[in-house]
């Protein structure tokens, strides 16, 4: 008896840290407290779990063009807000708002505040979360 306690205790502590360190916190890889702003074109959508990606060409301060990645927020929750993969599309300009990567040269931004100017579509999250409110 009090063998298979001691295993099925050690079995649910290696299936629990398994599954509780599946997901990343996104605060060692953006800086929660800061903001950047991000204006450019569409080349990707990738709508799926456990997170989304916005990818975009935008201008950098010397008119080059740089590539970003936006990190969103999970396909099911995408869903129940109606986005689908035909929302967004390559070529569409949008500005992004969000948190900024800790090491600037990856180019990402973890998605807060998406528009497209072109139909006033909009996005948008809890600024102190990179989860949207439902509706």
């Amino acid at each position: 008896m009090k063998r298979t306690t001691i295993i099925l205790a050690v079995t649910f502590a290696l299936i629990w840290t398994t599954v509780t360190s599946a997901h990343h916190a996104v605060g060692g890889t953006f800086f929660l407290d800061q903001s950047i702003t991000i204006q450019g074109t569409i080349t990707s959508v990738t709508i799926r779990n456990p997170h989304s990606f916005i990818n975009i060409d935008a201008k950098d301060a010397s008119g080059r063009i740089t590539s970003w990645s936006a990190e969103w927020v999970s396909a099911a929750q995408l869903k129940d807000e109606g986005i689908k993969e035909s929302t967004l599309k390559a070529g569409d300009q949008i500005t992004l708002e969000g948190a900024a990567a800790r090491d600037a040269t990856d180019r990402k931004i973890l998605l807060r505040e998406l528009k497209r100017p072109s139909d006033g579509f909009r996005w948008l999250g809890i600024p102190s979360d990179p989860v949207p409110p439902r509706p």
